[in-house]
């Protein structure tokens, strides 16, 4: 299958940085903003439709192929179409997003993983809704905390965008909770968008092997699943110079550490731990992407569609 193009290289001076965009007031602005970004960078990287039985024309949507896009009927209407063929259905995505404790982080300073997390879930409600898709939201931490069933509603958004901002924050993730609860709302060709970061399945190989293992159930019944890996720039990177004391937001544990001294062997930990996330995720075919805080959301946004088609 061949790679789907990701935000042009041309256009990537345009995109707005990532505190810029989470500076808007108000979700529902945002995830606009982000989306109509991702829908005008794929109008940049337009390529040749390809030949199938035509069926119909359906508004594009996050996941669709952009080899599919419509141009003439852009043209028409000035809104972005892909033809659809007879063997394909309608969508139903659930958003999964984490609101534990570690998603808090930074507290203060900068934007929060889970700001920048609930902005990429809105926006995908947003591109998904446009096109008539339902859309449901799960929100978790030890347990699913607020869930909003499947709708095609454009109110759908308003009250999403409501749920994520009002969502309580903290305590420990359990992110298999959420997804055993999951488990029997979801129907053939539905798609699951799981937004977290994964900090709860970091001690050893068996808190990786528990949420694979839910993910692994939803791909037996036919749903189509994505993890979005969502990180700060401080948690790969550990800049930080001299002794520093480490506070856990999940478990309030504290720990003082020489950072330059350790630098080296926690970035080799980071990278043998998101390498392994990547090939348990290739291994039970579902897509996976890690997503900084310090990326523009238009251009993560842009990717999330690129290698979904990867995998279509």
């Amino acid at each position: 299958m061949e790679r789907a193009a990701a935000t042009p290289a041309s256009a990537q001076s345009d995109l707005l940085p990532a505190a810029t965009v989470m500076a808007i007031a108000g979700l529902q602005v945002r995830a606009r903003c982000v989306a109509d970004g991702v829908l005008a960078g794929l109008h940049r990287s337009k390529r040749q439709g390809e030949s199938a039985e035509f069926a119909e024309h359906k508004l594009y949507a996050p996941g669709d192929d952009v080899r599919r896009i419509d141009w003439k009927a852009f043209g028409r209407r000035d809104r972005y179409y892909v033809r659809r063929y007879q063997e394909e259905t309608s969508l139903g995505a659930f958003l999964v997003v984490d609101t534990s404790g570690s998603m808090t982080y930074p507290e203060q300073g900068r934007h929060s993983k889970y700001q920048y997390a609930a902005t990429l879930a809105a926006s995908l409600a947003y591109l998904l809704l446009r096109q008539s898709d339902a859309v449901g939201l799960i929100t978790f931490a030890a347990a699913a905390r607020r869930a909003l069933p499947l709708s095609g509603r454009q109110a759908q958004l308003d009250e999403m965008a409501s749920a994520l901002e009002q969502a309580p924050l903290g305590g420990r993730t359990d992110a298999q909770a959420a997804l055993s609860a999951l488990g029997e709302l979801v129907r053939r060709h539905a798609l699951v968008v799981v937004l977290t970061d994964l900090l709860g399945a970091v001690d050893g190989a068996g808190g990786l092997d528990q949420l694979f293992g839910s993910l692994a159930v939803l791909r037996a019944r036919g749903a189509d699943v994505a993890l979005l890996q969502v990180l700060d720039p401080d948690e790969i990177e550990l800049p930080f110079p001299g002794v520093v004391r480490f506070f856990d937001l999940e478990s309030e544990r504290e720990i003082q550490v020489d950072a330059g001294a350790i630098r080296d062997a926690y970035r080799d930990e980071v990278r043998s731990f998101l390498a392994r996330v990547e090939n348990a995720a290739a291994t039970g075919g579902m897509t996976y992407q890690l997503v900084r805080t310090d990326e523009p959301p238009v251009a993560a946004l842009t990717r999330f569609v690129a290698n979904r088609a990867r995998w279509s």
